[in-house]
């Protein structure tokens, strides 16, 4: 506080600083996320995530994706007042999904700083063998099943092989 009396000029110095932003992504309960999981379910297409602006200043944010297989981010791109948060929903389409690990990064990007959020999906071929029939000495009867959900299969069949360390 600064009095001044009448016409009396005083002159003071003061310090100032600049408020503080700052960015994190979080989870629905608030903890500190750097991945999202899709995991190897079929119908799990769908994840949410935070922005969340714990700092004293507002700021414009933006999210950047590069994998084709993830093909929806809602409310990619606005504003956050402080001590706000913005529920982010990524939808992936698991047909684009690589045989395997898929892995991509997903940015964003403030006026403050830029984080980083790991995407995972898994697409597994299912291949389920069942037990031989009719076993002679020269045949055998093979079943089984192959998930006919993955296009990018080429080839199906049995590997036959002898073990050795069976004796006959």
């Amino acid at each position: 506080t600064i009095s001044v009396k009448g016409s009396d000029a005083i002159s003071r110095d003061i310090k100032m600083e600049k408020l503080v932003s700052s960015m994190k992504l979080v989870d629905d309960e608030g903890n500190d996320i750097c991945e999202l999981d899709f995991g190897n379910i079929s119908d799990d297409i769908s994840r949410t995530f935070n922005v969340l602006n714990d700092g004293e200043t507002p700021f414009n944010y933006q999210i950047e994706n590069t994998a084709s297989w993830i093909v929806n981010m809602d409310a990619a791109e606005g504003m956050l007042q402080p001590d706000s948060l913005k529920q982010i929903e990524v939808t992936i389409d698991r047909e684009k999904l690589s045989l395997g690990e898929n892995v991509a990064t997903i940015k964003v990007i403030s006026d403050v700083m830029t984080l980083e959020l790991t995407v995972k999906a898994n697409h597994f071929v299912n291949i389920i063998t069942l037990e031989p029939s009719d076993i002679t000495t020269n045949s055998a009867i093979l079943k089984g099943s192959i998930n006919v959900e993955n296009k990018s299969l080429t080839e199906k069949g049995f590997v036959l092989y002898i073990d050795e360390s069976t004796s006959i």
